[in-house]
């Protein structure tokens, strides 16, 4: 399971993905909407969360929890998975800096326009046209999309 899918998956059993006083914004990769809570907290909800539950990691993390296995065997099990998911997010390149400054600043312009209320549905079907690009490394292809996601906004 990729570094992204750990994030999804923390994020399908956590609930939010940022409060809305969070000095730097969780980073995703897809969004299907934003939810402004009654206390200001901002929830990101991911596009591809039913997806992310069945991937791999994450259905050998529930079968983890659904076995009746002693708690030892289950904690080296999980500390086994963990290991697997942290090398397979330690083999991955990092973003290019001029892609990673996009995205915060995307990601600024989201935040903003989930907070005014602004209809996020075009900038969420660009989003998922990213995610894959992104997971492929193709990030030049990715920022071409995160480009026309910007510009969407900007309408």
């Amino acid at each position: 399971m990729s570094g992204a899918g750990v994030l999804l998956l923390a994020l399908a059993v956590a609930g939010c993905a940022t409060s809305k006083k969070a000095a730097q914004p969780v980073v995703e990769k897809d969004v299907a909407r934003v939810i402004k809570l009654g206390d200001g907290t901002l929830c990101v909800e991911p596009a591809g969360l039913a997806e992310t539950r069945q991937t791999p990691g994450a259905v050998q993390l529930r079968e983890l929890f659904d076995a009746e296995e002693k708690p030892g065997e289950a904690l080296a099990k999980a500390k086994e998975l963990k290991r697997k998911m942290m090398e397979e997010a330690r083999n991955r390149k990092p973003p290019p800096e001029e892609f990673q400054a996009k995205m915060q600043l995307l990601q600024e312009l989201m935040r903003q326009a989930g907070e005014d209320g602004k209809d996020m549905s075009a900038v969420a079907r660009l989003w998922e046209e990213m995610r894959p690009l992104m997971e492929a490394q193709k990030y030049k292809e990715a920022e071409e999309v995160m480009d026309r996601v910007r510009q969407s906004m900007v309408k």
